[in-house]
């Protein structure tokens, strides 16, 4: 049986982390540099490591959940004098098709294998182990990691080789970041007209054909309040389509909606919200982008 470990801590990975160690599956050694969070994954029954390369020398299979290429690049900086043949490293957070691409080969040196396995739909699916996980990996190495992933999701899909996952992650990302953008674009005609309530928009726009997750879930949740929190705010979304800016730019794709959903976001974080959850942009929407939304 691999024995498992868990690196990042935070609004994601915490409760990812506490539920494969409730899983019992095997004993998980979990670390993050915030005290207050390695303690509550502790709590659930993981064992406390001393640092990143603490981890690695201790569990066959590592999973990551971290911010973007940075904070991957640093830690697989440290990890990688303990990683052995036979090690495998999966990273859950969103990065960018590049950055996955260099740290898979740079793993294969020593026999050692990079997954991207990055997650979807949020925070509450993260406490609840209902997470979508879109895995880039060959069809053994998905079959080794799969009853680690099932105590974090519940669908899991394997959506090529190396890389794929990171890629769908991305189109998925940009897909809510424009979705969000064309509702707050929506409450705000709707709202000027003064013909129609905001509550009135969702019950109407849910029962036709403009429904959607983003729509219930995103707009109604949070957008119809203007409640937002800070789960997963605008700079991570901005990096985010920003990967997805870099990888088509590459591909010689032109991505006029997804240029609009980059100067949306990134009026948010000019306009104070930068550690607000994305939703939050509809402020600067409504308010006219490039000025004060806080």
């Amino acid at each position: 049986m691999d024995s498992l470990g868990f690196v990042g801590l935070g609004v994601m990975g915490g409760p990812q982390a506490e539920n494969l160690a409730r899983a019992g599956i095997s004993p998980v050694v979990a670390y993050d540099p915030v005290p207050e969070r390695l303690d509550a994954v502790v709590a659930a029954g993981a064992v406390a490591a001393a640092d990143v390369a603490d981890v690695a020398r201790r569990a066959d299979i590592v999973f990551l959940s971290l911010p973007g290429d940075p904070e991957v690049e640093a830690v697989l900086g440290q990890m990688l004098p303990e990683l052995r043949a036979g090690h495998v490293v999966v990273s859950m957070g969103t990065a960018s098709l590049a950055l996955v691409q260099r740290m898979a080969a740079l793993l294969a040196e020593r026999d050692a294998v990079f997954v991207d396995a990055p997650v979807a739909r949020g925070k509450d699916a993260a406490v609840a182990g209902t997470l979508s996980v879109m895995v880039g990996a060959e069809p053994d190495v998905l079959a080794r990691i799969e009853a680690p992933l099932r105590a974090m999701a519940t669908d899991i899909s394997l959506c090529g080789p190396t890389g794929a996952g990171a890629v769908m992650k991305l189109a998925n990302n940009v897909l809510v970041a424009q979705s969000v953008v064309a509702i707050a674009e929506v409450m705000a005609i709707v709202r000027r007209t003064g013909l129609v309530s905001a509550e009135t928009v969702f019950d109407v726009l849910e029962c036709g054909s403009a429904a959607s997750f983003v729509l219930s879930n995103h707009g109604r949740k949070f957008m119809l309040p203007d409640a937002h929190g800070t789960q997963f705010p605008n700079r991570y979304m901005l990096k985010d389509v920003g990967y997805l800016l870099t990888l088509a730019a590459s591909l010689g794709v032109d991505t006029p909606q997804a240029r609009v959903a980059a100067d949306t976001l990134r009026a948010a974080c000019d306009a104070g919200l930068a550690d607000q959850y994305f939703t939050s942009l509809m402020r600067v929407v409504d308010a006219g982008r490039g000025e004060s939304a806080t």
